[in-house]
């Protein structure tokens, strides 16, 4: 029989992330008041939270505060689900219309959720994508607010499954970052030139926030690189647009659902 028994290391990190929230960050005495454990322990801990992203010390005062990841961890999924169910019959227009999968990729950790067409199915298949190395994870990159990709990127840069190569100058990761920022799309390709595929990503923006990214999927070998952006950027702004706008009004009528009954 399986053991139950809770895992004591995770209880303590998250004695150790619900500690710090609401504070302005906080020093190892002080989290060692509160939660009751040893200091070397609790600095293990915090330390840990650290690697994984969700905490980072300040050296100018040596207190840790939580991350923007931690934010993910609170209200991301809902969204994301919120809006995925929002986008689908969408994307599964979009897909019939360019003869080619499509998908709505959101955050999830340090990877991308993708959720895509199936063929030119309206069903749908999820999988995760890396941030460095998707046409999603670098259009993510480069739209997403500068706290928020800062605090990615040193996740990534301290992660052994991470690319090393594209970490390794920052200056030039940047730069491209910038370059896709301004001309609003990005274009990865994967596999052999003739035999890959290219994915096209966009990024689709609700009230000046990133939610997630739209994208399509088609042969290295149908179009040359320019060709691309002409034929399939039109239809996909066309679709992110609507979904933005159905997705606002999906929130509105939820906010008009839960809020109080006016005072007759």
């Amino acid at each position: 029989m399986e053991s139950t028994r809770p895992i004591r290391a995770l209880l303590r990190g998250l004695d150790a992330l619900s500690a710090l929230n609401g504070r302005d960050g906080a020093i190892v005495s002080e989290l060692v008041s509160e939660i009751r454990l040893p200091r070397t322990t609790v600095y293990r801990v915090l330390e840990t939270l650290c690697e994984a992203g969700f905490v980072q010390r300040d050296p100018n005062d040596d207190r840790y505060r939580l991350t923007m990841l931690v934010r993910a961890l609170s209200d991301s999924f809902d969204v994301a689900a919120s809006l995925v169910h929002v986008a689908q019959p969408y994307l599964g227009e979009l897909a019939r219309a360019l003869g080619a999968p499509v998908a709505l990729a959101t955050l999830s950790g340090t990877s991308m959720r993708q959720c895509e067409t199936a063929g030119l199915r309206s069903d749908m298949i999820t999988q995760r994508v890396p941030l460095l190395t998707s046409a999603s994870g670098l259009v993510y990159l480069a739209h997403c607010a500068a706290e928020q990709r800062d605090s990615l990127l040193a996740v990534l840069a301290r992660s052994r499954r991470a690319p090393q190569q594209q970490l390794s100058s920052r200056s030039a990761l940047l730069a491209g970052l910038q370059e896709i920022e301004m001309q609003g799309f990005a274009a990865q390709a994967s596999g052999a030139a003739a035999a890959g595929e290219v994915t096209l990503g966009i990024p689709l923006m609700v009230d000046a926030e990133l939610l997630a990214v739209l994208t399509v999927r088609y042969p290295a070998a149908d179009l040359g690189a320019a060709a691309a952006p002409e034929r399939y950027l039109p239809r996909m702004r066309s679709a992110a647009l609507r979904i933005h706008h159905q997705f606002m009004e999906q929130q509105a009528g939820s906010y008009r659902a839960g809020a109080p009954a006016a005072a007759t």
